[in-house]
C-alpha cells in the first residue's frame, strides 16, 4: 500500500530541508529550521530554479538564514571555465586563496613582506628577473615562510636541499677555486 504524502512532504523545498535535518548531526542547523519546516521556507523563499541550491556563505558556519543563500548550479564541464573566468575577474582573491591553501599566508601578508623587502629578493637584494613576482621560499619540513626569493635563488636554495652544510661546502669550493 501506497504512503500517503503530506502537503509538506509534497512541498519542492521538502528534500532539501530533511537533507539539512539529516546532516544536522555533522552541520548545525539552526532552531528555527530544524522544528519548523515552514519557518524554513518563508526565510528562504522558493527556489529561483532547479539549477540553483542552498549554499553556506561561510563553511565554518551552520545552516541558518544569515548564512545561506541560492547560488546557480554549475555543470561540472562548464567549471573550468568557470574558475578560469572567476580568477581573471579577481585575482587578488584567487591570489590569496592560492596562498592561503599553498602557504597558509594571505595576500596582505605576502604584500607586506614584499614591502618590507622593498621587491627586492632576500638573498642577493635583485629584483625578479623572469617571471615579475618573488617566490614565496619555505621550511619544506615545518612549512614555515622564511622570505621572498627570485628565481635563481630560490632553485639554489633547493638545489642545495636547504642544507647549510651543502651551502657552507659550495662556499669553500668557490673560495678555493677563486680566480
Amino acid at each position: 500500500m501506497a504512503k500517503y504524502k503530506t502537503p509538506k512532504e509534497l512541498h519542492p523545498l521538502y528534500q532539501s530541508w530533511s537533507w539539512m535535518r539529516r546532516m544536522s548531526k555533522k552541520y548545525v542547523l539552526s532552531d528555527d529550521w530544524k522544528n519548523d519546516f515552514y519557518c524554513f521556507v518563508n526565510e528562504m523563499g522558493e527556489r529561483p530554479s532547479n539549477q540553483y541550491k542552498i549554499y553556506r556563505k561561510d563553511k565554518t558556519k551552520g545552516y541558518c538564514k544569515e548564512n545561506c543563500e541560492w547560488r546557480e548550479i554549475i555543470p561540472n564541464e562548464d567549471k573550468s571555465t568557470y574558475q578560469k573566468l572567476w580568477r581573471k575577474r579577481n585575482p587578488e582573491k584567487a591570489k590569496n586563496n592560492d596562498l592561503k591553501k599553498m602557504y597558509g599566508i594571505t595576500y596582505d601578508d605576502f604584500k607586506t613582506m614584499h614591502d618590507k623587502q622593498e621587491g627586492l629578493c632576500a638573498i642577493c637584494g635583485q629584483p625578479e628577473k623572469y617571471n615579475g613576482s618573488l617566490a614565496i621560499d619555505h621550511n619544506h619540513k615545518t612549512g614555515k615562510v622564511r622570505g621572498l626569493l627570485c628565481t635563481n635563488c630560490n632553485r639554489a636554495l633547493g638545489c642545495f636541499m636547504d642544507s647549510t652544510d651543502n651551502l657552507k661546502n659550495a662556499l669553500s669550493y668557490l673560495e678555493t677555486y677563486r680566480v
